[in-house]
């Protein structure tokens, strides 16, 4: 009889613990945030203008819409210019995803006047009651 006592209070807690987990009591893990991003597209639209496209993600400290702007920036060795063209104010979804497309002229983007221009888009959100930051996109190259 003693030994059916011993292998209940073996047993017991283990039939607990797998109860409390299906029920869902034991406590949960934190999600796996999704990275952050941000994409540049350049595309000429005819008359000297280009169409610019920015979308990326950003992990907002809560799921409400969050101002942003976009700086679009021309990349040199030692050092990148000033901004070039850029957009502002803007609104993430409450999920933080973002898309936002407009024209810039491409006097404005031939950053390199004897060769071939790099520019990238630093794209900085401004979260209520958190610290503003940024991403930057990657770089796209072309002859402006």
């Amino acid at each position: 009889m003693n030994n059916v006592i011993q292998k209940r209070r073996l047993v017991a807690p283990v039939l607990a613990a797998a109860a409390a987990t299906t029920v869902g009591l034991t406590t949960a893990q934190p999600a796996q945030a999704v990275a952050e991003w941000a994409h540049l597209t350049i595309r000429p639209q005819g008359g000297g203008n280009y169409s610019l496209t920015v979308s990326g993600h950003f992990n907002l400290p809560q799921a409400v819409p969050t101002s942003y702007s976009i700086k679009i920036i021309g990349e040199d060795t030692w050092f990148d210019d000033t901004p070039v063209c850029d957009a502002w104010p803007l609104t993430t979804d409450a999920n933080g995803n973002y898309w936002y497309q407009y024209s810039c002229t491409g006097a404005l983007l031939n950053e390199d006047w004897d060769g071939q221009d790099e520019n990238y888009a630093k794209v900085t959100v401004f979260p209520s009651g958190a610290r503003s930051h940024s991403v930057r996109s990657n770089t796209v190259n072309g002859y402006y």
